[in-house]
């Protein structure tokens, strides 16, 4: 940008023009036509860091949608509103200290594990390439845009219904797909985890019982014949005089459209319902029989008035025939729970011939009013497992699993408290072969095991950053916005009857455990789900498993034996949350291409990681090294740049992160810029090609090791660089700075 551009933007915007070193007269000079002599103005490193956030008193940048370069006399908050957070920016540092030319030899490292060495202090030029990666976990997803997830441990809920498990890929759409029907599928008895709907029967009368006189739950054989339009089906008899067999088939709307589309973004969500629902269409496929013969009827509950409504019927013996109904009026059949309920009656049993209503396929068909938006924001799933697990310690892992084979009765998360060993955690972190025992042979003694699982400590290891100062203020927004919490249990139990294992969570508010899944049937490891509402999360952030057997007789033990246990919880689309985590990325269409066809989920998951911090990281950098006597070979990690007086710039790897960090000495024969603030750290948040480069100086025996597991770049104290010029430029969507050309043109013409 030449001097006549930040004189008129000067002017304009009223902000200081920063000054230039004046070599010769050894003094700051404020910017002159004749010292600018037409030449572009690049600003120093201190001035760049507004761009990354920092407001640094008196230095402000504009960028130059033409040459891309970053210059002074824009005001921060101007440059906020011109500038997308992705567009096109090139930063440009000019050093007040040159270093000599390097030497001609060149070495360019492949990606891998690589070396370079110099045996003497050597001034090199060095150049790092590689694409950095900025999580979307909390960004609204570009409908069209290609992305992928790269850890198995996360899934991504989509507006349109569909979910992404990792490690996969996808392109985004935001408009919402069908709600699809609503079905038994998946169905099983007990557990509204895999399929929220129920069905109830009621055998012994003759009158059409109401919508509230169903308590008994059908069989796994019914559900399983009613799931799918397959030619099976499942049935109920009853041979006594008068009575009819009689089901109630009850349908979860609000669970079922949170289940396909994601989640309702209100505070009723039944009114969501009635106002956005266009119609339901019911079909149920089936017979009944009775004394008279073939006689079934097929009904939908009016909650206003009370009754069974829509009833008709046939008199066939057929499961090919569908009984429609179809309603607009959700006001009326929708219950303040969410339910829409339909019954199915057969004809009358007179004592010899048995009353029976056979289910073949129950579907109900749900259609939303055009013009709906949803959140364009991912939903995101976490689920968390004792996976590198140290006991005593809650670094690695913040989860907890205790036992306790002394309590006549159930205990508290306070009273279960002695902790796994290693080994122990061992045998639970996996769903694999292994699997941990807790046994007690002492008459009356409970064996049980119980499992805590820190929620917002997970989040803000994995998820990202939650709103609040304090930890009540976290728990709160944890509630608010967390959904589908699911303790995941394979294992069982037994006791002095057989098999048999309870299992509950904990709910602060009663100090007690909830108790009402028990699973006494089989000694196979399957998995059992618990559902714990997100208001059960203690003042801690905690919620609690307990999974426990039948007291011990002094004869049979009381026994848990444990495989695999695992905690999943739901972000939803509306929770506003910082600093994301989350593996999800946007990819170039050449990436997309090579995702999961050329490159198998092993390297999507190495390219791609999970980031241990929201700044930008490096994937499969590229690095160029010029100077004397360079050879390759493998060493340490580190590579020193600048190697002058007190202060050097430090390229490393930190835990399987690339990081450069820049110090800087400030003594007294180093020119001083105005108004630079003590500190600055740069931390843009880009996705996009970048690179690094500059003469500095090669400590003896450094070295660079290049994996693809991402650098991040930080400018701590960053007066002034070893490096002549650093370049950090990204490029994604190669944006056009439309609002920065228009307030340019009007400038011009000032």
């Amino acid at each position: 940008m030449n001097f006549r551009q930040t004189k008129l933007l000067r002017d304009r915007f009223g902000t200081p023009v920063p000054q230039l070193w004046d070599p010769t007269n050894e003094k700051w000079v404020p910017i002159t036509e004749e010292n600018m002599g037409g030449e572009e103005y690049v600003l120093p490193i201190a001035s760049k860091a507004a761009l990354g956030g920092i407001k640094p008193d008196g230095v402000t940048i504009i960028v130059d949608p033409i040459s891309g370069e970053a210059s002074s006399a824009f005001s921060q908050e101007d440059l906020n509103t011109a500038i997308e957070p992705k567009a096109d920016k090139t930063y440009v540092d000019e050093q007040l200290d040159l270093i000599t030319e390097p030497s001609s030899s060149t070495q360019t490292l492949p990606t891998g594990t690589s070396a370079i060495i110099s045996p003497i202090i050597s001034e090199v030029d060095l150049e790092i390439k590689g694409r950095t990666l900025a999580s979307a976990g909390n960004a609204d997803l570009v409908d069209g845009g290609k992305y992928v997830i790269s850890d198995p441990s996360y899934t991504v809920k989509e507006p349109s219904g569909t979910t992404r498990k990792g490690v996969s890929k996808f392109q985004f759409s935001d408009t919402p797909k069908t709600v699809p029907a609503a079905t038994f599928k998946d169905k099983v008895k007990g557990s509204l985890v895999e399929n929220p709907h129920k069905a109830f029967f009621f055998l012994g009368t003759s009158v059409v019982k109401s919508q509230s006189g169903f308590v008994d739950e059908v069989s796994q054989s019914l559900y399983d014949g009613a799931a799918s339009d397959d030619g099976n089906s499942g049935s109920i008899s009853f041979n006594s005089a008068g009575n009819r067999v009689q089901l109630m088939f009850a349908f979860n709307l609000v669970a079922h459209i949170e289940k396909s589309i994601g989640t309702i973004d209100s505070a009723n969500k039944v009114q969501w319902i009635i106002d956005n629902v266009e119609k339901i269409d019911a079909k149920f496929y089936g017979y009944g029989e009775g004394s008279t013969g073939a006689d079934i009827t097929f009904g939908i509950w009016s909650f206003t008035a009370g009754s069974w409504e829509s009833n008709i019927g046939h008199g066939m013996v057929s499961t090919t025939v569908g009984l429609p109904i179809s309603r607009t009026d959700l006001a009326n059949v929708v219950g303040t729970d969410g339910f829409v309920k339909f019954n199915a009656y057969s004809g009358k049993s007179d004592g010899v011939v048995a009353a029976k209503v056979a289910v073949a396929y129950i579907k109900v068909d749900v259609t939303l009013k055009s013009g709906l938006t949803f959140p364009t924001k991912p939903g995101i799933v976490k689920l968390s497992t004792f996976e590198g697990k140290v006991s005593g310690s809650t670094v690695e892992n913040p989860h907890k699993a205790t036992f306790n084979l002394s309590l006549t009765t159930l205990g508290t998360p306070t009273s279960i408290n002695a902790e796994d060993t290693n080994t122990d955690y061992g045998f639970i972190k996996a769903l694999d072969f292994s699997t941990g025992a807790l046994l007690t042979f002492e008459s009356g003694m409970i064996a049980q095991k119980l499992f805590t699982f820190d929620v917002i400590a997970d989040f803000e290891r994995n998820i990202g950053k939650i709103p609040g100062a304090t930890l009540a203020e976290k728990v709160t927004w944890a509630k608010a916005n967390l959904t589908n919490i699911i303790a995941n249990f394979y294992g069982t139990g037994r006791g002095p009857s057989g098999y048999s294992v309870t299992l509950g969570y904990w709910r602060p508010g009663l100090s007690s455990f909830s108790q009402n899944i028990v699973y006494t049937s089989s000694s196979d490891m399957t998995k059992n789900a618990v559902p714990i509402p997100a208001s059960e999360i203690d003042a801690n952030g905690k919620v609690y498993l307990i999974a426990h057997a039948p007291a011990s007789d002094g004869t049979t033990f009381s026994r848990v034996n444990t495989n695999f246990v695992s905690l999943e919880f739901e972000v939803k689309a509306s929770a506003a949350f910082t600093d994301p985590l989350v593996p999800l990325y946007k990819v170039t269409d050449t990436e997309y291409s090579k995702i999961l066809a050329e490159w198998d989920a092993t390297k999507v998951a190495t390219m791609y990681p999970k980031l241990n911090t929201p700044l930008q990281h490096l994937s499969n950098p590229f690095v160029r090294a010029v100077g004397e006597g360079l050879t390759t070979e493998l060493t340490t990690s580190d590579i020193v740049l600048g190697q002058f007086g007190t202060s050097q710039d430090r390229l490393y790897k930190d835990g399987g992160t690339w990081k450069v960090d820049k110090f800087v000495d400030t003594d007294s024969s180093t020119p001083k810029l105005l108004d630079t603030p003590a500190t600055i750290d740069v931390s843009d948040k880009v996705s996009g090609d970048v690179w690094l480069k500059g003469n500095t100086q090669l400590e003896i025996g450094s070295t660079v090791k290049v994996t693809p597991l991402g650098v991040e770049l930080t400018y701590s104290n960053s007066i002034r660089s070893s490096l002549d010029e650093t370049v950090l430029e990204t490029r994604e969507l190669k944006r056009q700075l439309t609002e920065v050309l228009e307030r340019l043109s009007a400038l011009e013409n000032v």
